[in-house]
């Protein structure tokens, strides 16, 4: 239950903020922070995990579905923080040069997951298969 009560309170933020966010695409950016860490901290719970690797026939695939959650969400929360900056300074250039960091780590450690073979479901992705250089680089990347 301990497990399941942070993934609770963050869909019920995501839900409670989800029609601001439409209304105003300002608060927009923030809703997709909150969103993101509340698929992240879900398929942390193992009563979801090892359900849903089962059912797509993967594993470990929950594992990767966290982390992508988090690369977008740390993306969310740092856009949020710059926006914020932004009014306060408005000499501070925005640019699109932001965007290709989250990308491109979030391609990193989706190839190199599916390129690490996995024969078993793991407790812990990092820990578990940290013999294997592709999970280590993953580790880094992410």
């Amino acid at each position: 239950m301990i497990d399941v009560l942070p993934a609770v309170l963050l869909w019920l933020v995501t839900v409670w903020r989800a029609p601001a966010a439409w209304r105003d695409p300002g608060k927009r950016v923030l809703w997709i922070a909150f969103l993101a860490l509340a698929v992240a901290i879900t398929l942390r719970v193992p009563s979801v995990a090892a359900p849903m690797d089962a059912a797509l026939g993967v594993n470990n695939l929950s594992a990767l579905g966290k982390h992508l959650g988090c690369i977008v969400a740390a993306h969310a929360v740092l856009t949020f923080v710059h926006d914020m900056a932004h009014e306060k300074a408005s000499g501070l250039k925005s640019s699109r040069l932001h965007l290709v960091f989250p990308v491109a780590a979030a391609s990193i450690v989706t190839v190199l997951f599916f390129a690490t073979p996995q024969p078993r479901e793991a407790v812990d992705l990092l820990t578990e298969y940290a013999s294997d250089w592709r999970i280590a680089v993953y580790g880094g990347v992410w």
